[in-house]
């Protein structure tokens, strides 16, 4: 979709949504986007600039009261029937839709009375079947702290549209049907979900933004904690390129993150002992960007620290109160009244390891966890060791699905001699390739070093743009230069 027509779009919407920026991957891209709707004019300036690919809504109070139905496949019709006791059509009255053109995906907008605001929460329901693209089919039904995309552009099928007769200009919002509130209502959730439980439904992209701080190794965390005194232009290159390829990761899967990662470098430059000047850090993350950097951590490193750190979202929100905890003597086998349980440890341990401490700084954590659950320093050394086998495993299996994958798209690529050779002689090479048993491809490769062995040294051949053939080489598309 180009900008005029987004602009278009744009106009004909209702004055009362809160709206959000959104980049060409489905996320939001501004700062502290939840709390900071912006208006129409804002986003104009924002498309104008070439920055805002498409246009999202705030969920619940910010846009008075507006919850999205997210249908996330065709398994969710039969939830909806079991959830709601009705047909589909009188579970879902005709209001706005949205859909991206994918079978079975679209989300329908209702509203709530301002009565029901304090009681409901975001819930995502699992329906057990698996969508064509490997993911979890859905039904979400979306409220404070998230945003849908109303128009714009789509990653995979090029732009959203309006359900048939469902435009915001053709029928109005309608007040979401009771069974939707019932579900969606706070004491319906789980009071104290397993983490078996939570890790079961978790998925990325999660609809909270996440800060970027948390998805970067180790040490880039500890750049940007402490003040450098020594080696300053080499570690902030390293920070630079981690930021950089980390953030560009989050917006590939469509996770919004908090934090500007050049904002972040300004902040390490500015801590260094001596400073450094704001010049030394626009060229450091110049550097970065000529490099086109990825992150430091593995995608599976980056999801665990996601994991960890919404599992402690939802742990804080559930106990608010948090007691001190109360030292215990060395000596003593008594563990902790506030110990940890172990899948609370087993989690502490993915997060430590994933950031590749020190064997001096995993010594002493080992230290602490065994002081905190009451057991030998050699049982957690035992866990440790195999959660970092695992670890490792589980980088080596994403390293060697990216090599198959490159290895598969090779495979797939047949090219013709057509493509790189006149076809007079493109065709009698063919013609002996198949009676020799081998491909086309094969006398290629044998003919290119043959003719250039003939030539003599020091010549160059330069393609001329003019025959319409850049990737061709025939009889009058080079001419011979001697040096």
């Amino acid at each position: 979709m180009n900008a005029g027509h987004l602009l278009e779009q744009l106009a004909a919407l209702p004055e009362d949504l809160a709206l959000v920026a959104v980049g060409a991957h489905k996320a939001p891209y501004l700062p502290n986007w939840q709390r900071s709707p912006l208006s129409k004019a804002q986003i104009e300036s924002e498309i104008r600039a070439g920055r805002c690919k498409a246009v999202g809504v705030l969920c619940g109070t910010p846009s008075d009261g507006l919850v999205f139905l997210d249908h996330d496949g065709d398994s969710c019709d039969r939830l909806i029937e079991t959830l709601s006791g009705l047909s589909l059509d009188e579970a879902l009255p005709r209001t706005v839709g949205i859909t991206s053109g994918r079978p079975g995906r679209y989300q329908l907008i209702y509203r709530l009375p301002q009565q029901d605001w304090q009681q409901v929460v975001t819930r995502k329901l699992k329906t057990g079947t698996t969508g064509d693209d490997g993911k979890a089919e859905m039904l979400e039904f979306r409220w404070d702290g998230c945003q849908s995309v109303v128009l714009g552009h789509h990653p995979t099928t090029g732009v959203y549209r309006y359900l048939p007769g469902q435009s915001f200009a053709e029928c109005d919002i309608v007040i979401a049907p009771q069974w939707i509130v019932q579900q969606m209502q706070s004491a319906s959730q789980p009071t104290s979900p397993s983490w078996a439980e939570f890790e079961r439904q978790f998925r990325l992209p999660i609809n909270q933004s996440v800060p970027l701080k948390i998805c970067l190794s180790k040490t880039s965390r500890e750049s940007l904690a402490g003040a450098i005194q020594g080696n300053r232009d080499n570690t902030g290159a390293k920070l630079a390129r981690d930021l950089l390829g980390t953030a560009r990761y989050l917006e590939s899967i469509g996770q919004s993150y908090t934090g500007d990662p050049h904002r972040h470098l300004d902040e390490f430059c500015s801590r260094c002992t001596p400073p450094l000047s704001q010049k030394d850090s626009d060229r450091l993350w110049k550097s970065a960007l000529k490099d086109n950097p990825g992150s430091s951590l593995s995608p599976d490193q980056i999801e665990s620290c996601i994991k960890g750190w919404l599992w402690r979202q939802v742990r804080a929100e559930q106990h608010p109160v948090s007691l001190p905890v109360q030292p215990i003597s060395p000596s003593t086998s008594t563990a902790d009244p506030q110990a940890l349980s172990l899948e609370e440890l087993q989690l502490q341990i993915r997060q430590f390891v994933s950031g590749a401490p020190t064997d001096t700084q995993l010594t002493a954590q080992v230290m602490t966890w065994a002081s905190r659950i009451g057991k030998p320093e050699s049982t957690l050394w035992f866990l440790v060791k195999n959660i970092q086998q695992e670890l490792e495993h589980q980088q080596s299996r994403s390293e060697t699905r990216t090599e198959i994958d490159r290895l598969t798209r090779l495979a797939s690529y047949h090219p013709t001699l057509n493509q790189y050779l006149d076809s007079l002689l493109a065709h009698p090479l063919e013609q002996i390739a198949y009676w020799m048993g081998t491909t086309s491809m094969a006398m290629l490769t044998t003919l290119l070093p043959t003719a250039g062995s003939l030539l003599p040294v020091g010549t160059e051949l330069e393609l001329n743009t003019g025959t319409g053939l850049p990737h061709s080489l025939h009889g009058h598309c080079g001419r011979e230069r001697q040096r």
